[in-house]
């Protein structure tokens, strides 16, 4: 016999009883089961990206393997460790997360999550993991720009590469190198052009990519190196 019930905040006991034909029964001893006051599973986080359109940070990972997990709770943090929770994703199935008050656009921003059962049971927070924030100066003397960003971390197979893609005049992106440090220069860039940046790092299984902000800026005829954008 399989009890799939749950008592939260009190014991439950069970016996079995065997009743004979005559109205006779027997007894067995009483089993106690104690309230559940164990810690789900906290998955680890998939990879947390910025959103093109928005700036926000998307945060996405696997379902809690326990099966009475209700949601997960949000943290973030700019710094090690975990920081303060911000908010809930309710449901086991509800693996995804955008943060309306991010500021991924313009910094780096580090998150971890916890998983939490029907009995209020919080797991072991999950280690952090960070956006990418991509900076960087253009330098029309040398048609360069000059890319910058912060390592993706935390990845259990670590990161393989940095994809850079460069969109040109509103042409779309296309890849424009790679790179296995966290900085890369372009060069090639023409007068009077609009450019936009983004990277792209993929973990060392191939399976899963963090994507930073977009960084654009306009290469003008005045000889300006350095300027950042």
């Amino acid at each position: 016999y399989s009890d799939n019930y749950t008592m939260c905040n009190d014991s439950t006991d069970y016996r079995v009883v065997i009743s004979d034909s005559s109205g006779c029964s027997s007894f067995s001893s009483i089993a106690t089961l104690d309230p559940d006051i164990m810690q789900p599973i906290t998955p680890a986080i998939d990879s947390i990206s910025v959103d093109p359109l928005t700036g926000l940070a998307n945060i996405s990972w696997s379902a809690s393997s326990s099966l009475d997990v209700t949601g997960y709770i949000i943290y973030s943090s700019t710094g090690p460790g975990s920081g303060d929770s911000i908010d809930y994703a309710s449901g086991r199935n509800n693996t995804f997360y955008t943060n309306p008050g991010s500021n991924a656009g313009s910094t780096s921003e580090a998150y971890s999550i916890a998983s939490v059962d029907r009995c209020g049971n919080k797991g072991i927070i999950s280690v952090e993991h960070n956006t990418i924030y991509l900076s960087g100066t253009l330098d029309s003397c040398k048609g360069e720009a000059i890319l910058d960003w912060n390592e993706y971390i935390n990845w259990s197979a670590g990161v393989a590469d940095y994809y850079i893609y460069i969109d040109e005049n509103g042409s779309g992106f296309s890849l424009a190198g790679t790179s296995s440090s966290a900085q890369y220069t372009y060069t090639g860039l023409t007068k009077n052009s609009t450019y936009c940046f983004m990277i792209r790092a993929v973990n060392g299984s191939g399976t899963k990519t963090s994507t930073s902000n977009i960084l654009c800026g306009f290469n003008d005829t005045i000889s300006n190196p350095g300027a950042s954008f």
